[in-house]
């Protein structure tokens, strides 16, 4: 069974309404007789969808990562020794490898927990 993330949920619905919206404009280019409006219409549902399409690619990648980080770090406590993910982190991907987030698979940059602190909310 595959876990199901809010990254998940989000692409879901991205393609959903991206489905829609295409609809919609492919609808609208058909059926309306021609004028200034339509080709307005027909141009922002088609970026709508180009938009909505890319933000449920994106999410459904992330959701592939935080899968794989989830397995990484199961066989991770087995003591299985599994390899690092490539790239290690989002963070070191975004950092160039100068910085690296409490999620990281690379065990020499791991950082350990969480730290606690009283001043931050």
């Amino acid at each position: 069974m595959t876990a199901v993330t809010a990254h998940r949920r989000t692409a879901r619905a991205c393609t959903i309404g991206a489905g829609g919206i295409a609809t919609t404009g492919t609808y609208l280019t058909v059926m309306l007789t021609p004028g200034p409006g339509l080709w307005l219409a027909a141009g922002l549902t088609t970026y709508v969808t180009v938009l909505l399409a890319w933000c449920a690619h994106r999410a459904r990648t992330t959701h592939h990562r935080e899968v794989e980080e989830a397995d990484w770090e199961q066989r991770h406590e087995r003591d299985q020794a599994p390899d690092s993910l490539t790239p290690c982190c989002l963070l070191a991907e975004h950092s160039r490898g100068a910085a690296h987030s409490h999620r990281c698979t690379d065990v020499e940059h791991r950082i350990p927990a969480r730290l606690n602190r009283p001043w931050s909310s």
